[in-house]
């Protein structure tokens, strides 16, 4: 009786151990290099636990946020979410994202992140939900070939010089623009940039938010950043701004 009894432990054991258990992942910057990456990340992930795969759910960068809103308010199975960390606080205020600070006491992790990310982790109520897979920074490109011409050098390190040399550049008659807006969606947002340059006083760990708590947009400076934006989108094909 008793080795019937071991036997059925074996093959029970064995049973459990079989099963495979799959996660579903929805990224939300989709392209298809960065997908690769992804990709890359899922499969050592997969070679390192086995019975463990992951599904890589990929909609068009442009309705992720919304996918992923519907998908997460309508509890549709969802294990890793990928967000980032300014639309952090829409997720996270559903009560649907998992607190990571018991994982981080224990973690050696904590050791190896860029300065920052923990804060920025940290932006709804003190608490972790996410950790970057990423870190983005804006850039701005300029025509070397083309401000030469017009003895610009260097090139603008304010962004008062950055409207004056817009403005020589501009020359719609033979279709010559001083500056071009990138594309459409927050992560590409140049306004960002144009309104925080205007203050000196930006909370390190929120750039909406002043030293005091106040919000940015409450303040005079706000208004010159938009004044700003708007002189610098008429040096600007019609079109740049979708």
């Amino acid at each position: 009786m008793r080795k019937l009894v071991l036997v059925l432990i074996v093959i029970l054991s064995v049973l459990v151990f079989s099963q495979q258990v799959t996660l579903r992942m929805i990224q939300v910057f989709t392209s298809p290099l960065r997908t690769k990456v992804l990709e890359d990340i899922i499969s050592k992930f997969e070679a390192q636990n086995p019975g463990v795969k992951i599904e890589l759910i990929s909609p068009p960068y442009e309705t992720a946020y919304q996918k992923i809103y519907l998908m997460v308010s309508a509890e549709e199975p969802l294990d890793i979410v990928e967000v980032g960390d300014w639309s952090l606080s829409a997720l996270a205020s559903m009560g649907k994202l998992l607190s990571l600070e018991p994982y981080l006491a224990k973690s050696e992790l904590t050791k190896h992140l860029v300065p920052g990310v923990l804060e920025a982790a940290r932006t709804y109520k003190g608490t972790a939900y996410l950790l970057p897979n990423a870190i983005y920074v804006k850039t701005l490109f300029y025509r070397p070939d083309v401000i030469s011409k017009y003895g610009i050098t260097p090139p603008a390190k304010t962004m008062d010089e950055l409207l004056e040399h817009c403005r020589r550049l501009t020359k719609p008659e033979v279709g010559q623009y001083g500056f071009d807006f990138r594309g459409k969606g927050y992560p590409t947002a140049f306004i960002d940039i144009v309104m925080t340059s205007f203050f000196d006083d930006i909370d390190p760990n929120c750039m909406y938010l002043k030293r005091d708590g106040k919000l940015i947009f409450e303040d005079p400076r706000a208004l010159e950043a938009i004044k700003f934006y708007i002189e610098l989108f008429k040096t600007a094909p019609k079109d740049s701004i979708n």
